[in-house]
């Protein structure tokens, strides 16, 4: 299977994945790893990213990467839900 039809499955994977844990990230795959982001914008218009990344190195450790990563994400967007700003 070429590499592109494997990164959109793994991308599709996690999205779905994010959605059971009612959340929403841009995933970006670049094998070996993979970043999970939102866009965070100050009231003043300027805008930035939180993301976090995983390596990807199979099943096993998708689910643990993933994990960790997703529960990095939330924290990330809520502290900058804190501070302020809207996370898009």
């Amino acid at each position: 299977m070429p590499a592109t039809n494997t990164a959109d499955l793994l991308a599709t994977n996690i999205r779905a994945a994010l959605v059971s844990r009612e959340q929403a990230a841009d995933v970006a795959v670049f094998f070996p790893f993979v970043r999970l982001s939102r866009e965070v914008v100050s009231p003043d218009g300027q805008v930035g990213i939180v993301k976090t990344c995983f390596r990807f190195d199979g099943d096993l450790v998708l689910l643990r990467g993933f994990g960790k990563a997703a529960a990095d994400l939330a924290a990330l967007v809520s502290s900058a839900l804190h501070e302020g700003l809207t996370v898009r």
